[in-house]
Parts: structure tokens; sequence; C-alpha cells
């Protein structure tokens, strides 16, 4: 693929080697001049915990004090980190991507068992949750669909329904990346959410630009969800016609975030990374407008097509990204998309 065009993307720190979110933030053009004041993120945890020894010495480093912290149990389940680091990072990964992009959001994080129960209860919980009332919630985790039964996924389909008549957004990996191939992950391909998927950071001669993780590979298509009215048009690679990604943002497995857990700097990666971003700048956006954006078929009405996302990979001044399988509509233009969605608040034409 040509990137002769591309934005470069910021340079990652070294020792570990990683990304900081606040530098993504502005390659993605967020508005600055909001940071989710007055709104709630809500993470849906099934495994793992944070320590807030970690959150405090990774906050002081840049500047920042930590994220206002709710943490609610769901069936018993708690903040639990443990000595396998594996088990926390990608929790702690979430905390520190959020509380640095949207510093002035609070977070709850509705902690809940690694089962199929705690999948519903969890996501339940977060959606109906009218004390804190998250306009956004975060689900980094992700099933492969043939290993969900029909029952839970329509149990937690009634639940994502709901979450969309109540206004909010729920944001959740839509593919993983395995052996070439972007699997659909289980609820991400829900038509009721924000589909998020991976891009990698590629060097070219100066510098690093975003690219899609297999550029040419076929979209992750629900073998669960039919395609939505609103993604009718979109070409088909399996002929299954099932509901593909809408949206893509840095997850790089080999240049994560440099992050600070389990007592260390580390640099994590992971696909759930993108829906950080994402989420980070719906809190924005929910700022600005004044109330949640929890439409997801806009980005197929309006906002893909007119122009509030980059194609990944090339130019960012490319009005009219088509979609392609392996990155949705792109990545985020984020004042371009306030722009729209304040002239679609307004009627402004």
């Amino acid at each position: 693929m040509d990137v002769s065009g591309a934005r470069k993307l910021p340079t990652p720190a070294t020792d570990p080697t990683g990304f900081d979110p606040r530098d993504v933030a502005t390659y993605y053009a967020f508005p600055s001049r909001f940071d989710g004041t007055g709104t709630t993120i809500a993470i849906v945890s099934l495994y793992g915990g944070y320590r807030q020894s970690d959150l405090e010495t990774y906050f002081s480093s840049i500047g920042l004090v930590p994220p206002i912290i709710d943490d609610i149990s769901v069936g018993g389940a708690v903040n639990n980190p443990v000595a396998d680091a594996s088990a926390n990072v990608e929790l702690v990964r979430d905390i520190e991507i959020l509380g640095s992009v949207a510093p002035g959001a609070r977070l709850a994080i509705y902690f809940a068992s690694n089962d199929e129960m705690g999948v519903v209860d969890g996501l339940r919980a977060a959606v109906t949750d009218d004390q804190r009332g998250p306009s956004v919630v975060c689900a980094t985790w992700g099933i492969d669909e043939q290993d969900v039964g029909g029952i839970v996924a329509k149990v937690v389909g009634d639940v994502l329904q709901a979450a969309a008549l109540r206004g909010k957004v729920v944001c959740a990996l839509g593919g993983r990346w395995e052996g070439g191939i972007l699997r659909p992950q289980f609820p991400g391909t829900n038509p009721y959410v924000l589909a998020c998927v991976p891009t990698s950071a590629s060097p070219k001669s100066d510098g690093l630009v975003e690219q899609p993780v297999e550029p040419c590979a076929a979209a992750a298509e629900s073998i669960l969800w039919p395609r939505p009215p609103w993604q009718a048009t979109l070409g088909t690679s399996s002929g299954v016609g099932g509901r593909v990604p809408d949206v893509s943002a840095l997850s790089d497995d080999r240049i994560g975030y440099r992050c600070y857990a389990n007592g260390e700097w580390v640099s994590v990666g992971g696909p759930g990374a993108a829906v950080c971003i994402w989420a980070a700048l719906l809190a924005r956006l929910h700022q600005a407008l004044g109330r949640p954006w929890g439409m997801v078929s806009d980005l197929y009405a309006t906002e893909g097509p007119g122009g509030g996302l980059a194609a990944v990979g090339t130019q960012e001044s490319v009005a009219m990204p088509a979609w392609r399988a392996s990155v949705g509509w792109g990545s985020p233009i984020g004042e371009r998309l306030l722009a729209t969605l304040h002239a679609h608040t307004t009627g402004a034409e």
C-alpha cells in the first residue's frame, strides 16, 4: 500500500518502548479544550485488578492526578490484583489510557466473574447503573464468536439494545487478529456496539505511520448477528453477510502504550487499547455536546462518508475514505467529528 502521504505517528518513549496516550490523542486531533469533565466511563473487568500505588506513580510522572474510580462488585467479584502480571496489565492499561486522555472523566469499574454469567451481569450492571450514569461503556476483552451460545448472545444483545435506547455507547473489540485473520469477537460484533479494531505502527524512512494490521484481509463478519441495514452497502468477503467492524485506532502488539503496572514500567499492547482510545474521545465529545452520542449508525450515514474519520495509511485530507475490512471507516479525526456532530445537533447545514 502506498503510504507516501500518511501522517507520522508520535515518537514512542523508550525503556520501555511505548506510546504516550496523550500524544496519540493529539495525533487523532482530539478536541483539546475538552477533557471529559462531567462524564463517567464504565469498564467491565472480568479478571485481575489494579493497585492504587501503580496509578499514583503513573499519573504523577505525567503531571496529572489519578482519576476518581468507583469499584463496583458484580456477583461477588472484586478488584483483585494478583502476582501474575498478565492478569493485571490490561486493566491497568485501560485505566491509564482513559485517565490520561480523558482526565476529567470519572471511571466506574464493574468487576465480574470471567464466565458467561459475568459477561452478562457485568454489562447489565454498567448499562443500568443510574446512580453513576456512565455514558460510555468499555469492553476491552472479546470472546471468539464460535465459542458463544445462542442464549447468551440473545441476552447480551438485549442488554446492548437497552444501552442504545438509554443513549449510551458501548465500545468493544470487533475483531482480533490471529494467524492473519481478523476473527469476530463477542460482544463487539453486536449491531448496537461501536466495533473497534486495532491498527499498527509501521516504520517508514523518517518515522512511524499508522497502517492496517493486515491491509488486504477479509472482514471479521459476525456469525451471530446479520449485517444491519446501515451496513448493507458494504462489500462482503465470505458471503456470510454478517456484522462487520466500524472503526479503528492504534493498538499495536509490538509497540504498546507506556504504562506502570505491578511496580514497573511496561509497554502494553493488545487490541483492547483501540477501544479505550475511542471511549476517551467519546467522553470528550459528550462533554462538548452536552449529551452522549449513542447512534452507531451515524458512522455510516454521516461520519464515515462525510470525512469525520481518516482512511488509515493514506493522507488525512482524504475527504471520503472508503470502508475497508481491516479498519472499518478508519481512525478518528476528533475535531471533524465534533464539528459534524454539533451541526447535526443544532440542525445546521
